[in-house]
């Protein structure tokens, strides 16, 4: 028990500390002795060695959460390892009782929780597999503690995120009765902290059933509008509290500060806070990619005042960073053409396009060989040959773009692209107005490195007609 209250940070599965939880705890108990002589053994231990009992307990209950709960069904065989003349071995209630309840016993007589053992025991508090006798103990101690539970974010947003979890369930799968929901209810009003950036943490995660106030929106569309209303109204209520500062430093500690900016954007305080997005993205580019969607959402919400606010800013080298972020179309090059050299060239290097129109393909094109964008090229191409019925490929474009981009190709832009220049290289090695040495020009760099089957491509059966060109592309290559 000495040992155990040392803090080991070996590899060794077999430490002090688990030798100890896997002789306590009621499941697969690596002794003989009963399950009442060692819940005596554990009082006596917390009498001479409190603190590492207390360690011992806590364990014990994270081991437990840790099983699933279908292996820890009282209907499940388990082989305790106990002195009984019962033949049933299965893991019996009572034994999972005892335990827990002097567990619990030894932790109540502890003045404070922390946020961690708080959490461990609000496993036990929400386990079916536990009787409802030793859930209700449970729920009994954290009501006692609340004062101190009030002030624990991790409990909160635990508690929170569980209940919510319950309520999303079916009737029948419920684990716990809604009774006991309903205690846990009032003690999450309870211990809601003051804090409001603690508060409303939970809207800004990507987790749709630990938002309460959608739990009865089946539709996904619906759902998603409700909780991008209730982000924007959380950025709202939280902007009355603190200071624009305040909230986008805090916003960038957060796993997804996109999703926080985002809503910045859709709320009526969006437009408020452009330059001052604008010059955060500009002083830090990790910044930057954090506030792409507060960019993104303020074009498309009104792309003419998007673009007004960006007037002010042309002698500004940093511009091109929100114009990228804005669905490209023929007013958005225009207003690059205003720009310098400079400006121009990292817009270009750096514009993404999604969707484009027949007409501009070649003027796309030839300004992204310009700047050696050789992806969004790709993407070009690709885009004509997967919308046919709007473009109509034009072979002799194709094969300039392709001589233009694929020499010099790095490997990072191969692996990404690879999927779409396989596609393109497939459509070009296949049409009639090419020629042997064109294709083995284009095609033989690159062609053994497609995840595809190249069987039939001129490429492969060139190269098995004649191994000499093999030889003469290898020698290119070199």
């Amino acid at each position: 028990i000495e040992l155990a209250d040392i803090h080991n940070e070996s590899n060794y599965s077999q430490k002090p500390a688990q030798v100890l939880i896997e002789i306590f705890r009621p499941w697969f108990a690596r002794t003989h002795v009963g399950t009442i002589e060692r819940c005596r053994a554990l009082k006596a231990l917390y009498r001479h060695h409190p603190s590492a009992t207390i360690k011992l307990c806590y364990g014990i209950i994270d081991d437990w959460g840790k099983k699933s709960w279908t292996q820890l069904s009282p209907n499940t065989m388990w082989r305790l390892r106990e002195d009984s003349t019962d033949c049933d071995l299965n893991l019996r209630e009572e034994d999972i009782y005892e335990v827990f309840s002097t567990i619990i016993e030894i932790i109540s007589q502890e003045g404070t929780l922390s946020s961690e053992e708080s959490v461990k025991l609000l496993s036990l508090a929400l386990d079916n597999t536990i009787d409802s006798k030793l859930r209700k103990y449970v729920r009994k101690l954290l009501i006692q503690h609340q004062n101190e539970l009030k002030n624990q974010k991790k409990f909160y947003r635990t508690l929170l995120k569980q209940i919510n979890k319950f309520y999303c369930l079916e009737d029948d799968d419920l684990q716990i009765s809604y009774s006991e929901l309903k205690e846990l209810e009032v003690l999450l009003k309870y211990v809601t902290p003051n804090n409001i950036l603690e508060r409303l943490e939970y809207l800004f995660e990507d987790n749709f059933h630990v938002f309460p106030e959608i739990r009865e929106i089946e539709d996904i569309e619906l759902k998603y509008k409700k909780v991008q209303e209730m982000r924007t109204k959380g950025v709202v209520e939280i902007l009355q509290h603190i200071e624009i500062d305040d909230f986008i430093s805090y916003s960038m500690g957060l796993k997804d500060p996109d999703t926080v900016f985002r809503a910045l954007a859709l709320s009526d305080k969006g437009e408020k806070y452009f330059h001052k997005l604008y010059n955060v993205a500009k002083n830090k580019i990790e910044n930057a990619q954090h506030v792409r969607g507060y960019f993104m959402e303020m074009a498309y919400r009104d792309r003419t005042t998007f673009l007004s606010n960006l007037t002010v800013l042309v002698e500004d080298d940093f511009i091109w960073y929100p114009l990228c972020a804005m669905r490209a179309d023929c007013d958005v090059w225009n207003f690059v053409e205003r720009l310098n050299d400079q400006q121009q060239l990292d817009y270009w290097s750096h514009a993404e396009l999604y969707r484009i129109r027949p007409e501009n393909v070649d003027f796309l094109i030839f300004k992204f060989i310009s700047v050696n964008n050789r992806k969004q090229v790709i993407e070009i191409l690709f885009h004509v040959l997967h919308f046919k019925k709007e473009f109509v490929p034009d072979l002799a474009l194709f094969i300039t773009a392709l001589r233009a981009i694929l020499p010099g190709m790095d490997k990072d832009t191969w692996k990404a692209m690879n999927y779409e220049l396989s596609e393109v290289l497939g459509w070009v090695d296949q049409q009639s107005g090419i020629s042997d040495e064109e294709i083995l020009f284009l095609e033989f760099p690159y062609v053994m490195g497609f995840q595809r089957d190249i069987s039939t491509w001129r490429v492969y059966h060139l190269l098995l007609d004649d191994p000499y060109k093999m030889f003469e592309m290898i020698n290119y290559a070199y």
